[in-house]
């Protein structure tokens, strides 16, 4: 069984925003160029697959 957890800023409540939705490795490289040009506000992300973005961001 795996958790997820969600967090909306309530001052975002009616307003419309974008929302990623990504798992798997071969979406890491994917995830960053959207991070990188800043195309959406929520990412849904997987866990491994965020460790592997963080990983190869941070090196």
């Amino acid at each position: 069984m795996q958790r997820a957890n969600m967090c909306l800023d309530t001052g975002k409540i009616g307003q419309e925003f974008v929302i990623g939705v990504a798992t798997g490795m071969e979406k890491v490289e994917s995830v960053i160029g959207a991070l990188n040009s800043h195309y959406f506000d929520v990412i849904i992300i997987d866990e491994s697959t965020a460790a592997a973005v963080l990983e190869r961001v941070t090196k």
